[in-house]
């Protein structure tokens, strides 16, 4: 009896297949037949949904995260990195992961651009974010704005406080007696006009 029922039930399933094309019975609900020209121009809407909205706030949230751990780690001043080792790395808000700035910041093996530049990516990340989420509360954007600009300029002032020191110019002597390479006359124009070798 069991054999015979799943018999029909076969017989029942191939007849289906092969009356109805395969492309039907796979077809989306919203979307237009195979074939048919669709009935309405709809225009193409570009609204965000929930779960877009949830990912912005997510990203936003662990921004800010990143700045209090970074802040309290740099604070704290004992060489160790405990709350900054936590946070994830992201390629559209980091410039290196905040754990290693917060060592080289340790260690003071950090120059003042890499603080601005990471300070000011983190800043940039944290606009954009909140512009993303002005679509669902565009009421609290200003107030979102200056408390970020005020934690970015906090963890700034912090680390170019406590992180910068002296570095070493091994290409550069440091008097006139002291010893160092020699360097072609026509060369020391050179010196002159590139950046990259001062602090």
């Amino acid at each position: 009896m069991y054999e015979f029922s799943l018999l029909i039930l076969l017989f029942i399933v191939l007849s289906v297949a092969t009356l109805f094309p395969k492309r039907f019975l796979y077809e989306n609900f919203s979307s237009q037949p195979l074939g048919q020209k669709p009935v309405a121009d709809f225009p193409q809407c570009s609204y965000q949904t929930s779960s877009e909205y949830n990912v912005k706030k997510r990203e936003l949230d662990v921004l800010l995260n990143k700045i209090e751990a970074m802040r309290t780690d740099v604070t704290q001043g004992i060489g160790r990195v405990f709350n900054s080792v936590s946070i994830p790395y992201s390629t559209e808000q980091d410039i290196e992961p905040a754990a290693v700035l917060v060592s080289r910041c340790h260690k003071k093996l950090i120059r003042q651009r890499d603080i601005e530049l990471a300070t000011d990516r983190y800043l940039i990340r944290g606009n954009q974010l909140i512009d993303g989420l002005n679509d669902y509360f565009p009421g609290p954007t200003a107030a979102s704005r200056v408390d970020l600009q005020t934690r970015v300029q906090s963890l700034k002032t912090l680390m170019l406080d406590k992180c910068l020191a002296d570095q070493p110019q091994l290409d550069m002597p440091d008097g006139v007696r002291d010893p160092a390479h020699y360097e072609p006359p026509a060369l020391e124009g050179l010196r002159a006009t590139s950046t990259f070798l001062t602090v």
